[in-house]
């Protein structure tokens, strides 16, 4: 590899997953539904990818795990955080966030982040009631497994 060639940067990924907990296990075409703890197992494996995320790129490693996140299980079907995550000089934009959290979705709403990641660490804890990465993934798959519980 040609190091005067190489392209080294530092910057934020961000992207959204959104899951429809409705159609996980489900082939119409073939009329076949898997159980329920079948479809939390699911779930909580693509939880446990995306926790760890990352990527090859000619040879190079990308480190796409989250430093910062947040969600929940809805009953609304809509990548809610969609185009509201923004990072402006290593701070996270919680005005924003802020601004398509509503009511009727906060109560179920999770957030995780690295600590001293970010500028305003101490206003994403207190504002978003964020916990560290781990706690949050622990408490999303806690989340899907007792929405196919109660299913």
């Amino acid at each position: 590899m040609n190091l005067a060639q190489a392209e080294i940067h530092r910057s934020y990924y961000r992207y959204t997953v959104t899951i429809d907990l409705d159609e996980i296990g489900i082939d119409k075409e073939y009329d076949i539904e898997i159980n329920n703890a079948e479809k939390a197992r699911r779930v909580n494996k693509l939880m446990d990818i995306l926790a760890f995320l990352y990527r090859d790129i000619r040879g190079r490693r990308e480190d796409l795990k989250p430093l910062f996140i947040i969600g929940g299980v809805y009953d609304v079907k809509n990548p809610v955080f969609q185009n509201a995550v923004d990072v402006k000089k290593n701070k996270i934009d919680i005005e924003k966030i802020e601004g398509v959290l509503y009511e009727s979705i906060q109560d179920q709403t999770l957030c995780g982040v690295v600590a001293n990641q970010f500028v305003n660490d101490s206003e994403i804890k207190e504002k978003l009631h964020a916990t560290n990465i781990p706690t949050f993934f622990k408490e999303i798959k806690s989340k899907v497994t007792d929405y196919y519980e109660s299913n």
